[in-house]
């Protein structure tokens, strides 16, 4: 790094730093292991290390548990870490670290590409250019193709998987809770992170975007709230899944009272997953736009260009158009805010997204529990795919497979392979008027119309007030600071709501208040600008040894 910068290219790009810390950490941990390298990659090496040499094979029937006690799962490793002054637990605390970097030179190779190729996305790039749709529609006519552009061709449907958002904003925030009551909102607090990354300049700006958020319904019929249509077709349809995290539940209906304050509609339908609701909207917009379309011959539409799904699910990448076709359907994964394409699909499953079905069924999906063929995996299942066009030629054709296991696999499993492709199909035609929508808006009322579906205008007030009543008081001075600059709020039409209570933040991990370190630095720096309070945020001090008492520095 001084050798680049005293070159005059001093910049080290966070994938490249990445790659130092990870070689630096694994010089550490061979170095602990008496200078002996291994895999560290691999959890049977990695275990070795921690618990020496596996026990032979009899010994391991006769200890039932003994599987278990070599885990090198993330839980285990942290446990073990906190022993630091013994040599395994310096051990898993340097394989934890290691974990980390990988997973992020992983993620920033992985946006890299992305960038490079155009499929990174941005929230002003959600909405579709007019030159390039404009474009693409003169070359379908050329090509003699039925255009399916509209004229309003930059504002698709936004169409967010509630369920994926929730869990990776759980997942990517540290246990926070509210410390006049105890709520945990460490996941509410993630999700409007990753919402205000969405949206939150265009709704500064006056737009109304077309976001939907759709979530996986709770059905009052059954004890845990989460049966489908699917769970009667098999009764074993995700029943090797943990239990949603005890701390995590009660935040779903704050993230949908979030929604409210954001003025996102909200949809979700008893019976089905928040998948099929996705599908079925998807079906409707395209069926809508290709309708006003075709009445107008395609020059005013319906006011939408194609919908874009917030969503890491492989079930959804079914849905992705290819890229020449309009109305479109693409997808974007939330995390990292990257395209995926309908090539995209192809790369990663072999088979473009209409036959991405087939190869799930044949495949099977360990995440849902869905059984698939034994012995069949995504790539001969894609392989069969390719050959044979489709899972219902594959199951007549079966007795022509030439591999001899392969095709008895096929034979043998015909039943349950037929039975996964039920439950891997998205379902399109849920009738709309059991979907349950939920929406801050006078304006929408019903899903008469797919062109109708956006958000309600902002409210400021109603905005800094969820964040006040959450704890959120960073996030409130930060937004608040925006909506004055911008002239949408002053201190003559918004003052904070006294009734709601001093709400703050403390972390279960250290009980300290993280809200009232910021109340005070915020109070201490105000100062008038063009006749609008602007607050002087000091940065916190880091804390201190000595506040920590339990922990042996």
């Amino acid at each position: 790094f001084l050798a680049k910068s005293s070159a005059g290219t001093g910049y080290t790009s966070k994938l490249e730093l990445s790659e130092q810390q990870l070689e630096r950490l694994t010089n550490k941990i061979y170095k602990l292991n008496n200078d002996v390298s291994f895999n560290i990659n691999s959890p049977k090496q990695v275990a070795t290390v921690l618990y020496g040499p596996e026990p032979e094979k009899e010994q391991q029937q006769q200890d039932d548990y003994l599987s278990d006690s070599r885990s090198t799962s993330k839980d285990v490793l942290e446990a073990m870490a906190s022993s630091i002054i013994t040599q395994r637990g310096q051990m898993a605390s340097l394989i934890l670290q290691w974990r980390t970097v990988k997973s992020t030179i992983k993620r920033e190779t992985k946006r890299m590409d992305a960038k490079e190729k155009g499929n990174h996305v941005t929230s002003s790039s959600l909405r579709y250019s007019t030159t390039n749709t404009a474009n693409a529609a003169k070359t379908q006519q050329q090509q003699g193709k039925t255009t399916r552009i509209l004229k309003n061709s930059s504002d698709p449907l936004l169409l967010a998987d509630a369920s994926s958002y929730i869990f990776r904003a759980y997942y990517s925030m540290p246990p926070l809770h509210r410390a006049n009551d105890g709520t945990p909102v460490g996941a509410v607090l993630g999700f409007c992170n990753m919402i205000n990354k969405l949206i939150l300049n265009r709704i500064l700006d006056g737009e109304r975007p077309r976001l939907v958020l759709v979530f996986d319904a709770q059905s009052p019929d059954d004890d845990d709230g989460t049966k489908t249509f699917r769970h009667e077709l098999y009764s074993d349809y995700k029943a090797n899944r943990k239990s949603c995290p005890i701390d995590l539940i009660p935040q779903f209906d704050l993230v949908k009272e979030a929604a409210a304050a954001y003025g996102i509609p909200t949809l979700e339908c008893p019976k089905y997953e928040a998948d099929d609701v996705i599908a079925t909207i998807v079906n409707e917009v395209l069926r809508e736009e290709v309708e006003n379309s075709n009445k107008d011959g395609g020059r005013n539409g319906g006011g939408l260009s194609g919908v874009n799904v917030l969503s890491g699910d492989k079930d959804l990448m079914q849905l992705v158009t290819t890229p020449d076709v309009f109305p479109s359907v693409h997808m974007i994964e939330p995390m990292n805010m990257i395209r995926i394409s309908y090539d995209e699909v192809i790369t990663k499953w072999g088979v473009p997204p209409e036959k991405l079905g087939d190869v799930l069924a044949l495949a099977g999906d360990s995440s849902d529990n869905i059984p698939g063929v034994p012995g069949i995996g995504p790539k001969i299942a894609a392989s069969l795919i390719n050959d044979f066009g489709s899972l219902n030629d594959l199951l007549a054709r079966a007795d022509e497979i030439k591999q001899k296991g392969r095709r008895e696999k096929i034979l043998n499993n015909a039943d349950m392979a037929r039975l996964s492709r039920k439950l891997v199909e998205l379902e399109k035609l849920i009738p709309l008027d059991k979907i349950e929508m939920e929406s801050p808006s006078t304006y929408l009322s019903s899903l008469d119309s797919m062109a109708d579906l956006r958000m309600d205008g902002l409210n400021a007030s109603r905005l800094l007030d969820f964040y006040h009543k959450m704890g959120f008081w960073d996030m409130k001075q930060r937004v608040k600071e925006r909506m004055m600059q911008k002239g949408l709020l002053n201190e003559r039409n918004y003052a904070d709501s006294g009734s709601m209570g001093a709400s703050s933040l403390t972390s279960s991990s250290t009980g300290r208040d993280l809200t009232s370190d910021t109340e005070n630095s915020a109070s201490k720096g105000q100062t008038s600008f063009n006749r609008l309070i602007v607050n002087k945020r000091k940065k916190l001090s880091p804390p201190k040894p000595e506040e920590f008492d339990d922990i042996p520095f």
